[in-house]
């Protein structure tokens, strides 16, 4: 029994030695996500700012499409969730693309004998694809070998389309006819396509025999089709069958290309509403084998297009027109609600429109001639130079009068003068140049921008402006801004003047050292940002000389620990400061001897040896990863330690007793190029020198460490086992 038991122990550790590292990360599990990306199951989580991300992304693991022109996932294609709404929008971020291009990504599905979408929806929630105004462009293909289903597909909310973004959608053919996919599928929900330039191209290139009958390249059932706000819908399915199986299944088959359709228990509703809205959607017939085939534009659809233009016909340039009856049994089939000029309703002015005899109120219309409540000239006195001036209009008429102007308009200007002008002879009176007021900024220059300004007349209030220019480039002096990015390593470095970002990951400045209230721990922290490092406990001890006795002080941050030790000297100096012994008396040497006629004296002197490296000379370490050495010589004795020439912070090393111990931080080596360096570690009297390789690839994460300790422990268990069960027998 008990060998059974230790074979099984045996096989189950070994098992667990084999397990891949990533076997032991998370996953997003079946069921549970809120939006799959070519079957990459994605769900939102709460960070610490509150805002819902994906949790792949908050590991690490990027959310990633193709794109053009520099364009960039995450930064100008972006995936967010708020309540039960997943949103996918275009935007312009922070990359350096050029604002001539549009935004322009493209997801591809190429899974094989599955009904993987390009996009797919879970956990009940909409879907919104958004162009935020950027008119950008997303492509979504689904070209698996035998694969069925859809490229946009959801089975538990809403798919809407809109702020003038182009999605162009395809399901392409298959390599065999009767495959059922669909460009877009929508199950007992609605398909929103909203918005002036939002535009979507679904095609689909299979076709499904009428056993299946439900095959179409947009498919809605039980819910509605609603386009609107000048957007437009181009369904085409270019499904052509000219396969030919079995000879026998030409009268038993035909096969549909369909459009746009419900279901025959759950037709959709086609809506097509608002001024520039249309629908277009073609399907094709396959004439080459007769028979097996049918292209129409739609299939078990209701509509509510009242007021909208339709045409249809069975050519590739429909000229009919007719009503929603019309639509049925047709491959071409366009609706659109045409822009219709409104009714022009007369808005007469309020200001009087004159002739020389008459006065009347014309309509405000530049295009329209009407008027009304004409009537002559009538009442007034002739005065200065003009005519008699009209009670009603004040249109002058009649006899002249050289000697008066008493009908003076307010101020009339030009950019250098002023005046009035008599409305009875049009003469112009008390012309004078402006009296103008210090200008006024509207819109102060940046470094890349001009500006603007103003002054403005103090007697007619005539305004004069005027261009700022542009201060020329940023200097950034005095406006830096350091932001952690909480990666352990970097921060950012933008310029609060003119919003550059210098350096979006500058490594930290660590230089200094915060003292703990915690006895016996200090915390690095960066010189520019706010960074702070690990808790670290005191370490690399020295000792500092106070007089009859020394201090223990940290050999990194330098704050002195413990309480004061006295002395312990031995050869003149104490063995742990150096502090002078004041007793000491240094030995005389004896008085020489002569030598004895007739023999010889042989003086030997004891050879002078460097330290020798009891582990880690010429070592290969990886980037990132600490460096460890052990040397064959008196701790107290260490002075330093210097690599390629240059001495090194306590900040980069630690050390300690056991034969002399150092290791270089992993932060220090991470600074380091990759290749072969040399460490020298200094002694009183004596130097230890070797090399050590930094090579290019760094330490496993945390993961995958935890994961080599568990399969480092399971592979001890089974040896272990495996010698518990030599020993048995």
């Amino acid at each position: 029994m008990k060998k059974r038991l230790f074979s099984i122990l045996l096989i189950l550790c070994m098992a667990l030695t084999m397990l891949p590292v990533t076997a032991l990360a998370g996953e997003v599990s079946s069921g549970t996500y809120d939006i799959a990306i070519n079957g990459t199951k994605w769900k939102f989580e709460e960070n610490d700012s509150g805002e819902y991300i994906p949790v792949y992304y908050y590991k690490n693991y990027t959310f990633n499409t193709d794109a053009e022109n520099n364009f960039r996932t995450n930064d100008n294609l972006m995936l967010t969730k708020e309540g039960d709404t997943v949103t996918i929008s275009f935007r312009r971020g922070t990359s350096y693309q050029s604002y001539y291009h549009q935004v322009k990504f493209t997801i591809e599905s190429k899974v094989e004998g599955s009904d993987i979408s390009c996009i797919e929806m879970g956990n009940g929630n909409n879907l919104v694809i958004t162009g935020e105004g950027t008119k950008g462009t997303l492509t979504l293909t689904r070209d698996g070998k035998d694969g069925i289903g859809a490229a946009l597909s959801s089975k538990v909310g809403n798919i809407t389309i809109t702020g003038g973004a182009t999605v162009k959608v395809t399901f392409k053919k298959q390599s065999t006819p009767n495959v059922s996919g669909h460009a877009i599928s929508v199950d007992n929900h609605d398909l929103i396509i909203s918005g002036e330039g939002t535009t979507v191209e679904a095609t689909n290139q299979s076709g499904a025999s009428k056993d299946f009958s439900n095959d179409a390249t947009v498919m809605v059932e039980g819910g509605s089709l609603v386009v609107s706000g000048g957007a437009w819908l181009k369904a085409t399915n270019e499904f052509t069958n000219t396969n030919k199986p079995y000879s026998s299944d030409f009268n038993n088959y035909s096969y549909f290309s369909c459009a746009i359709s419900g279901d025959e228990n759950a037709p959709c509703t086609v809506s097509v509403t608002g001024e520039k809205s249309r629908i277009t959607a073609s399907a094709y017939n396959s004439t080459a084998y007769a028979g097996t085939s049918m292209g129409q534009a739609y299939r078990w659809a209701n509509f509510d297009v009242d007021g909208a233009k339709i045409e249809v016909g069975n050519s590739s340039y429909p000229l009919t027109e007719s009503t929603v009856d019309g639509i049925e049994g047709n491959r071409y089939v366009t609706i659109s609600v045409p822009t219709a000029p409104a009714p022009h309703i007369h808005t007469f002015g309020d200001t009087w429109t004159s002739d020389a005899t008459d006065h009347w109120h014309a309509c405000t219309a530049s295009d329209c001639n009407a008027i009304k409540d004409k009537a002559a000239h009538s009442g007034g006195t002739a005065t200065c130079t003009a005519k008699k001036v009209c009670t009603v209009c004040n249109q002058s008429y009649g006899e002249l009068d050289p000697n008066n102007h008493t009908h003076l308009s307010g101020w009339a200007s030009d950019e250098t003068h002023h005046w009035k002008t008599c409305s009875a002879c049009s003469t112009d009176i008390e012309k004078t140049a402006h009296t103008y007021s210090e200008w006024q900024i509207t819109q102060g220059a940046t470094a890349t921008e001009s500006g603007s300004q103003y002054r403005e007349c103090s007697v007619c209030h005539y305004k004069e402006t005027a261009t700022i220019p542009a201060t020329g480039p940023c200097t950034h002096e005095g406006t830096l801004k350091y932001t952690d990015n909480r990666d352990w390593s970097t921060h950012k470095v933008e310029c609060t003047a003119c919003g550059q970002v210098i350096n979006a990951k500058e490594a930290h400045a660590i230089h200094g050292y915060h003292i703990n209230d915690v006895a016996g721990t200090h915390q690095e922290f960066c010189n520019k940002c706010s960074f702070t490092g690990h808790v670290l406990h005191h370490s690399n001890f020295i000792y500092v000389a106070d007089g009859d006795g020394h201090y223990k002080k940290c050999g990194i941050c330098g704050v002195t620990t413990g309480m004061k030790e006295a002395h312990i000297f031995e050869n003149g100096s104490c063995t742990a400061c150096g502090a002078a012994d004041p007793n000491y008396i240094p030995p005389t040497d004896p008085a020489p001897v002569e030598p004895t006629p007739g023999g010889s004296v042989i003086i030997i002197t004891p050879e002078a040896t460097d330290p020798v490296f009891l582990s880690g000379a010429n070592q290969t370490v990886a980037l990132g990863s600490a460096a460890v050495f052990r040397i064959d010589y008196n701790y107290a004795a260490f002075r330093s330690i210097a690599v390629d020439g240059v001495t090194l912070t306590p900040a980069d090393y630690t050390t300690w007793e056991g034969s002399t111990w150092v290791k270089l931080t992993p932060a220090y080596v991470k600074t380091l190029g990759i290749g072969t360096h040399t460490l020298s570690v200094y002694f009183d009297g004596a130097t230890a020198t070797t090399t050590f390789t930094v090579g290019g690839q760094p330490n496993p994460d945390t993961g995958a460490r935890d994961a080599v300790g568990i399969a480092a422990a399971a592979a001890a268990i089974a040896l272990l086992g495996s010698a518990a069960l030599l020993r048995k027998k």
